[in-house]
């Protein structure tokens, strides 16, 4: 039987990740796209507002649009029936990993079991050469026109980047493509933390990803090919305790626009920290700062995540 996964893209309502509004989704089959799938939502009522600063990166969806659209309980198991099991491919795969989440948590039931892959971790494990690997960089460099900000197209667009790096490694299945470059798939389920999906580590992960931090040297801000708009463009970042590897954010912040800041210094504009309510010693340093009258901005992780998808 031919190998079968689905490539997923979600759009939100508002700021928070988890207003659904747009789902899209293609599914691959023996290496070729055989079905796509396009849901309105009606986001879950503690966070079914529409924000019009977010029209850009929704493709414009009002409320009006989603009226009689069926709510997320349904829409989730029309996703679910449509994946039939199998791996799901997304690009930036913790942002719609954290859209199912907290649908789900606003809507009162439990996360589905889904194993979910990262267009973008497996581009970057390929495509070195790439000068960043947002989604409309890769669909460009792979002939794919994109309709940015269209779930649909944005899903098939992440597809297609799957597909390329498949067939340039010459291997006929995503499974191959997985171990051929050492990444592992992400989860998500009920009463578990999440797995992001990423490159394998060695024995010793922790002392070997705070080593190669430590030596690594944050990229240079992309000033001429970022959105002078975007809200890091010229922000000076700083990372704290982020679930995510530090290098790969590194490289998506200075992607934006963003000069990424090893610590807590006077000239940090933006703290992100992976848990808000978790004191860490960077943490304390931005509070005294902003005590002594210095601009800094505290998000967390999840918001981060939201400007690099919107970014993308």
């Amino acid at each position: 039987m031919a190998e079968e996964w689905v490539a997923l893209d979600f759009e939100t309502a508002n700021g928070d990740n988890g207003s659904v509004c747009r789902v899209g989704m293609v599914k691959v089959a023996g290496g070729t796209v055989t079905d796509r799938l396009l849901e309105y939502v009606q986001p879950p009522e503690p966070v079914s507002w529409f924000d019009p600063g977010l029209a850009p990166f929704n493709g414009g969806v009002t409320a009006e649009d989603v009226r009689d659209a069926a709510q997320w309980p349904e829409v989730l198991k029309r996703i679910l029936a449509f994946a039939g099991g199998a791996p799901v491919i997304a690009h930036f795969a913790p942002m719609e990993m954290e859209v199912v989440q907290r649908a789900c948590m606003h809507s009162g039931i439990p996360v589905p079991e889904m194993e979910i892959g990262c267009s973008v971790v497996l581009a970057r494990s390929v495509w070195t050469d790439s000068p960043d690997h947002k989604l409309k960089t890769l669909c460009a460099r792979i002939g794919f026109d994109l309709d940015h900000h269209n779930p649909l197209s944005d899903a098939e667009g992440s597809a297609r980047i799957v597909l390329e790096l498949m067939r340039e490694r010459g291997v006929p299945t995503l499974a191959g493509l997985c171990t051929r470059e050492d990444v592992l798939l992400g989860r998500i389920g009920p009463d578990r933390a999440p797995a992001y999906c990423r490159k394998r580590r060695g024995p010793s992960p922790r002392f070997s990803r705070w080593n190669q931090e430590s030596r690594a040297e944050p990229p240079a801000p992309d000033l001429d090919g970022a959105d002078p708009d975007g809200p890091l463009y010229g922000a000076v970042v700083c990372l704290s305790d982020t679930s995510r590897d530090k290098i790969e954010l590194w490289g998506e912040i200075a992607a934006v626009g963003g000069t990424v800041s090893k610590n807590v210094t006077k000239k940090v504009t933006v703290l992100v920290v992976g848990d808000h309510s978790a004191a860490t010693a960077k943490r304390r340093k931005a509070e005294e700062y902003r005590a002594k009258g210095q601009p800094i901005a505290i998000i967390d992780e999840a918001e981060l995540e939201q400007i690099l998808r919107e970014g993308a």
